[in-house]
């Protein structure tokens, strides 16, 4: 009886111990440009946005085509300290965006940052600054319907 109470209890302990330790509640860190829901589809692929911080010219480049870049000139960028809006504004196609955020900027998400293109108000799932040094904010944004945008803007060109 000793025995068969022995083999119970080490089957109960053993089937209670696989099952805990199957059950994780880690949620994974957010990785540059992507942040993990519980919605993932694990065969998404994850934006990677190190090849971004390689280039430290002011632009906004979208994955729909739109790309404003200054160092190819007819880009004007206003940057308005009091209401918070940085503007780049192309002057030959009149494409313009406006973002604006709290400012001094800081890595991380960016609470309170809007984006408006040509108008519109985009509706964001997270807009992040990725990168930031002294002259320099790196910024992705990405849209509630997956689209992605990067905004860079350097403070010495």
């Amino acid at each position: 009886m000793n025995i068969r109470l022995n083999i119970v209890s080490i089957l109960c302990a053993t089937s209670l111990l696989a099952i805990v330790s199957g059950c994780s509640r880690h949620t994974p860190e957010p990785t540059h440009g992507h942040l993990p829901d519980d919605n993932d589809d694990p065969t998404e692929e994850v934006y990677d946005f190190t090849p971004e911080l390689s280039d430290d010219e002011t632009r906004y480049t979208s994955d729909d085509g739109l790309q404003l870049r200054y160092n190819r000139g007819g880009i004007l960028v206003i940057n308005d300290k009091e209401s918070g809006c940085i503007s780049l504004i192309d002057l030959s196609s009149s494409h313009q965006i406006d973002f604006y955020a709290p400012q001094p900027f800081s890595e991380g998400q960016m609470a309170g940052a809007t984006l408006t293109v040509d108008g519109q108000k985009v509706e964001t799932s997270a807009i992040i600054c990725e990168h930031l040094t002294a002259s320099a904010a790196w910024i992705s944004i990405i849209t509630t319907d997956n689209h992605r945008a990067v905004l860079v803007l350097c403070y010495d060109n």
